[in-house]
Parts: structure tokens; sequence; C-alpha cells
């Protein structure tokens, strides 16, 4: 059976990945995603790192093997080579959704949201102390 794997690709940015996909030759669903969480450059410890898996035919799984074969993204063998594949990817690239995202303008205001937050934890803490 043939399988064409949409997985999630690191190395383009912190906290951020590109969907590519992988055609790979198995048994069952299962065994190709396995396969595909060993290929480098997939984010393995993404819970949801294989986003979708096909099956497709040997005619549509040779064409899927050559487009494979020659995308620069992972061809690339250092890091100096992804950098300058990069710039072409940027736009493509996705942001993980994280729980909360703060920005803060300077040092001082990170330490004062944190300082906030430690005296909250505790006047709760205080509340339930007989």
């Amino acid at each position: 059976m043939f399988y064409l794997v949409t997985v999630k690709c690191g190395h383009v940015g912190r906290g951020r990945y590109v969907e590519k996909n992988i055609p790979l030759y198995s048994n069952t669903k299962k065994d190709a995603s396995k396969i595909a969480l060993d290929h480098s450059k997939v984010k393995r410890h993404l819970k949801n790192a294989v986003s979708f898996v096909q099956e497709i035919s040997y005619i549509d799984y040779i064409e899927k093997k050559k487009e494979y074969d020659e995308d620069s993204y992972f061809r690339a063998h250092s890091k100096q080579e992804l950098s300058f594949i990069n710039l072409s990817i940027q736009h493509l690239s996705k942001r993980k959704r994280y729980k909360s995202e703060y920005e803060f303008k300077s040092r001082a205001e990170r330490i004062n949201y944190k300082l906030k937050k430690m005296r909250i934890e505790e006047q709760n803490d205080y509340e339930y102390v007989y």
C-alpha cells in the first residue's frame, strides 16, 4: 500500500513549523505514520506531528516521490543551507498555539508580571490554611 503522510517539520524558526508531504510504502496507515516520524526534520515531540495519512495509487506515489526527492528543504544537510532556504519558506511556516503568549517590552515588565503572579498564588495558599 502506498501512503502520503503530511507531517509537521521544524527548523524554520522558534515555535514554527511547516507541513510537508512524505510518500511512503507500508502495510498499514499506522506503520506509515511511525516511519514518517523517523524522518529527519519532523517535530516528533508534538502529539499531532502527523497531520494526515492518505492512501494513494502507485502513479501518485511516483509523482510525490519525485517531488519529495527534489524538495530543497529535505535535501539540506547543514544549518547554513537551511537558513538560506528558510528565507523562502518563512511565509509558509505556521506558528504553534500556546496556552498563553505574553509579549513584554522590557525585562522589568516580565519580572513584575512574574512577581505579581507569585503573590496571587501565595494569597490563594493562605486562604485554605486553618
